[in-house]
Formats: structure tokens, C-alpha cells, sequence
């Protein structure tokens, strides 16, 4: 499944997978790590550091600590 997603060139999901596996393919550490910002309809953003579990065509799946404090804004 992801394979055939990573061929297309227009796809930005197909775009981060081959970005993924190229990260994973040069050994960064923790290149599954990322921050994920989000903004709330008044404006106030928070960001959480995250893990990348999985994705595939219906998006990302995500591990986080639900104990973890995220940083506002």
C-alpha cells in the first residue's frame, strides 16, 4: 500500500513517504520524531512532539504521551 503511494510525484503524502524512507535509509536517529502544530479558530497555536506510527491513504497515525504539556502560544 504505501509503495504504491510513494510513485506518484503529485501527491504530497507519496512526497513525505520517500522523504521518510530516505531518513530511515541514512540511519537519522528518531527521523520518525516531529513536532505537530495546530491552530485553533481564535488563532492560539500549540505544538506537541510526536512519534509517526503509521500512515497510508486515510493520513497519519500519531503516538504521544497523553500526559505530555503542550507548549501555547
Amino acid at each position: 500500500m504505501i509503495a504504491a503511494m510513494a510513485r506518484s510525484d503529485h501527491d504530497p503524502i507519496a512526497k513525505f513517504i520517500r522523504w521518510l524512507e530516505d531518513a530511515r535509509r541514512a540511519r537519522i536517529p528518531n527521523y520518525e520524531a516531529m513536532a505537530l502544530a495546530t491552530a485553533a479558530r481564535d488563532g492560539k497555536t500549540s505544538v506537541r512532539f510526536v512519534l509517526l506510527k503509521g500512515i497510508d491513504e486515510r493520513g497519519f497515525v500519531f503516538f504521544t504521551d497523553s500526559e505530555a504539556e503542550r507548549v501555547a502560544s
